[in-house]
């Protein structure tokens, strides 16, 4: 079983001490960045759009598949994270907050779905909420876990019926 919902308390005395310093916001907002870098809960999946689940059908539900002469990838997939880290990072440095409600923002900050790049320069794309709790497509150093469990979860996604979201929904994010 993955291990994916880690919060340690230094994470917290961390951001405190940032708080409390003298360095200028941006050096902060670098430092704070670098600090939730390659978590497990953080950049956290909870939606994938269609496009993107088309991406992954066509490609036989592999990130990677190995061909005779050469290596076919799905490309074009991005984590679309629901709120910019740059304005979340201002906001909580500039306002001394409690663990409970620093936690609550990072974490629900860093919420993100799995979309195409052409998907994000349109108005808005379709879209399902994927379980949390179900530990998918976790944070690496660099781009996301994908294994067999994911791949089974995408083959399952691809064969249910699905009501589909719109993202510039309010209500659905």
């Amino acid at each position: 079983m993955r291990f994916y919902n880690h919060k340690s308390p230094v994470l917290y005395e961390i951001y405190l001490k940032l708080y409390e310093s003298e360095l200028e916001i941006e050096k902060k907002k670098l430092i704070l960045k670098s600090l939730l870098a390659g978590e497990a809960w953080s950049w956290k999946i909870t939606a994938i759009s269609k496009q993107c689940l088309e991406n992954f059908k066509k490609n036989k539900f592999e990130k990677s598949r190995k061909l005779k002469t050469s290596r076919k990838k799905v490309l074009n997939i991005v984590r679309h994270p629901h709120a910019n880290f740059n304005e979340t990072a201002t906001n909580i440095l500039n306002t001394r907050l409690s663990e409970k409600d620093w936690w609550e923002i990072i974490i629900k900050n860093e919420e993100s779905h799995l979309i195409t790049k052409d998907e994000l320069k349109e108005e808005y794309y379709l879209f399902i909420n994927i379980p949390v709790n179900g530990g998918y497509f976790l944070n690496t150093t660099s781009g996301y876990i994908f294994g067999e469990k994911e791949k089974l979860f995408l083959k399952h996604l691809n064969k249910s019926k699905i009501i589909w979201k719109r993202s510039n929904d309010t209500e659905n994010l």
